[in-house]
């Protein structure tokens, strides 16, 4: 189980690098706009890589499959939290995470 673990943490390392990559490719303008976006998800990719590590729901081989299988876990996180501005980023992002 923990191997699996540690590719969930790999496999959100890399969706940041990406983003990261992709941000850095843009201007000094566009990072400014984007601020928001990219301070949520870096708060999005801190709540996840904690809870990997620490939530005794991840002793649950589906959920971590599904965590493995989804796209983009960062995105979804995203995605979810802007459309549900009510609720913390942690609340989005625990909520998105456990009904994948």
């Amino acid at each position: 189980m923990e191997e699996m673990k540690e590719k969930i943490i790999e496999k959100l390392d890399a969706e940041y690098e990406c983003f990261f990559q992709d941000m850095m490719r843009t201007s000094k303008e566009n990072l400014f706009a984007n601020s928001g976006e990219i301070e949520t998800k870096k708060a999005i990719q801190n709540i996840l890589r904690n809870e990997v590590k620490t939530n005794p729901k991840f002793d649950d081989t589906a959920l971590v499959k599904k965590m493995l299988y989804t796209d983009n876990l960062m995105e979804s996180g995203f995605r979810y939290a802007s459309d549900h501005p009510e609720l913390s980023i942690k609340d989005a992002t625990l909520k998105i995470l456990f009904s994948l």
